[in-house]
């Protein structure tokens, strides 16, 4: 019986430079809308600014794109919507919809 061997070489810089590239960045970035319209969707609305406020921002870390999906600082109260409070339970919206998205 022949024996086979393969010999793998992994090209680690050309995986750092595809990590860190703009078309990952823009691909996470769409890929992240979804998410933030969902958000959107499920957030509580009074007026409807904090659920506007929900946007994804592309982080260059030192090692890849992130996607951070989250409210601007100025409805920080969404937070609280979010999580609940010890007067009020918590009305989750951002982290179903996360959820909604890995399935």
């Amino acid at each position: 019986m022949a024996t086979t061997s393969v010999q793998v070489n992994v090209d680690y810089d050309a995986i750092d430079r595809l990590t860190r590239s703009g078309s990952t960045h823009d691909m996470l970035a769409a890929a992240s809308l979804p998410i933030v319209f969902d958000a959107r969707a499920r957030a509580p609305k009074k007026t409807g600014r904090g659920a506007r406020s929900i946007h994804s921002e592309m982080i260059l870390t030192s090692d890849e794109w992130q996607a951070v999906i989250s409210w601007d600082q100025i409805h920080y109260y969404m937070y609280f919507n979010e999580r609940g409070t010890r007067y009020r339970p918590p009305h989750a919206f951002l982290v179903p919809a996360l959820k909604d998205a890995q399935h």
